[in-house]
């Protein structure tokens, strides 16, 4: 199970405009507590609204993962007797709405589509001896993509209470966890050509040697530092191919203005599941078009 490092919970009261981020929203919304207010239940998820969407890390060496949202409950101080029913639904809009209410652009997030995850729970009853309960999704993390990706969880209805106006609504940006995302020892050479071909001759050629890290791109993909280009710096991608363990190397996906403009596969690429282990032949050119060929043994650390 993995736990959601921040929360984002909006309503659609504040989504209408950026103005009800204020602090006049929570006193719009919040609840207050006199009598007539404590004689009607209000349901919530209760972490408090902010600006920016929360996040939840998915570990992506197992094709689903179940991840713990928020909580569900009836709020403190309520005053209530029998059941309460509450069903949550997925809330495609609700994740672009709060883009859209942003008071500065942010990055592209893309709405991870509903096929992809489902709310492992829909349908709750809460009463006074069960007032809360775990909201929790289930991932298929084979088909997050590259990229930012976010969804959003709503309460639907509340049989029996009101739905709280200000904590009804969760936005929540998945980042999948490569299997390969880690530290590996590098070794290896990088060889200089004069000019675009072999042909041309070979100018020198520099070691490959130390330590780099891959970070994720998506749960096939990651990125690090090319051979021993960190000075420049130069990055690549490296995708791996579950069902035959070949790697493509790619221009950078993370990095896109630190990459050669040409990258691409020169001989064997592969990953040992074993000994965690790549093995790299592949080129690129350099800013003035001259040909480099690289190979690179990345062992996991």
């Amino acid at each position: 199970m993995y736990k959601m490092k921040n929360y984002f919970k909006i309503s659609a009261a504040i989504l209408a405009s950026i103005i009800l981020f204020t602090s006049c929203v929570k006193e719009k919304y919040a609840i207050k507590y006199d009598e007539a207010n404590l004689a009607r239940p209000v349901v919530e998820m209760p972490n408090s609204p902010t600006n920016k969407i929360g996040t939840a890390s998915v570990d992506g060496t197992s094709t689903f993962a179940e991840i713990e949202l928020d909580e569900l409950r009836i709020a403190p101080r309520s005053i209530f007797s029998g059941d309460i029913g509450v069903v949550l639904k997925q809330d495609a809009a609700v994740v672009t709405q709060f883009i859209n209410a942003q008071p500065t652009p942010l990055p592209v997030i893309a709405v991870l589509p509903t096929s992809a995850w489902n709310i492992v729970k829909t349908n709750y009853t809460l009463n006074a001896g069960n007032k809360t309960e775990k909201v929790k999704i289930r991932v298929n993390t084979t088909l997050i993509p590259a990229g930012r990706v976010a969804i959003g969880v709503t309460i639907q209805s509340a049989a029996g209470a009101e739905v709280s106006g200000l904590y009804k609504s969760i936005v929540v940006e998945l980042k999948a966890k490569s299997p390969y995302e880690a530290n590996y020892i590098a070794t290896g050479t990088r060889t200089i050509y004069v000019g675009a071909t072999v042909a041309s001759g070979v100018a020198g050629t520099s070691t490959i040697s130390g330590t780099k890290y891959l970070s994720t791109v998506d749960v096939s993909t990651v990125d690090g530092f090319m051979g021993d280009l960190a000075f420049v710096p130069f990055y690549y991608s490296l995708k791996v191919n579950a069902l035959n363990n070949n790697v493509t190397v790619l221009a950078s996906i993370a990095n896109p203005s630190d990459t050669p403009g040409t990258v691409g596969n020169n001989g064997v690429c592969t990953y040992n599941t074993t000994s965690k282990t790549f093995t790299l032949n592949y080129f690129y050119f350099n800013g003035a078009g001259n040909l480099r060929q690289l190979t690179e043994t990345l062992v996991r650390q």
